[in-house]
């Protein structure tokens, strides 16, 4: 009970610590209800990357032979193991930590789902593409090392950001903004730890 309390403290302050400017405050709380949904819908959808997989692997055939529909298969259900297990557990990330403050950017961070939805086209990742090295396992490194990063000096935000909220005279909300960039440094860097083999937004 005292947990949820704290949470629950916690995202009023941030949500109106960023009052400053009414537009901030308008955009935090739609990406944080976009992120909630698509968390939500993602958890129920995810199993539907197996069926989905299998298909586009059928209809792409094998990378070097397209006609050998049988390998594209086989190939299509193997993604779709990965594509379920990462759409899954990111809509879980997203859904229980819809609160958080995004990274960055995902560009170059682990193998890359082929679309927002499971029901969308989107464009199919090839892991060989130009190589195994360059298209997977250095995606999966970045993302590990981002992790391990986040993970274990996540904590250096709070006073990073106090030390700034104290060079722009605004002291509470450097505190309360490094609160949530810790904490938001903490969940991804698990996240990306976790998953670093699946697939991910």
């Amino acid at each position: 009970m005292r947990t949820k309390i704290t949470v629950s403290a916690l995202l009023i302050a941030i949500i109106f610590s960023c009052s400053i400017a009414q537009g901030a405050t308008d955009d935090i709380i739609a990406g944080m209800g976009k992120k909630l949904s698509r968390g939500f819908v993602n958890i129920f959808t995810g199993w539907l990357e197996l069926p989905i997989q299998t298909i586009k692997g059928y209809k792409r055939g094998c990378p070097n032979d397209e006609d050998n529909k049988f390998l594209g298969t086989t190939c299509g259900f193997f993604k779709g193991i990965g594509h379920t297990i990462g759409r899954t557990a990111w809509g879980f990330v997203e859904f229980f930590g819809f609160w958080a403050a995004n990274p960055e950017d995902n560009i170059g961070i682990g193998i890359p789902l082929d679309s927002n939805f499971t029901w969308e086209e989107g464009e199919g990742y090839n892991c060989l593409d130009p190589s195994f090295t360059e298209a997977t396992l250095n995606p999966m490194g970045q993302k590990l090392t981002r992790g391990l990063r986040n993970g274990f000096f996540g904590f250096l935000e709070l006073p990073g950001q106090i030390t700034k909220g104290i060079e722009n005279g605004a002291n509470d909300f450097g505190i309360v903004k490094g609160v949530w960039f810790s904490l938001s440094r903490e969940l991804y860097g698990i996240a990306d730890v976790a998953t670093v083999i699946f697939p991910s937004p």
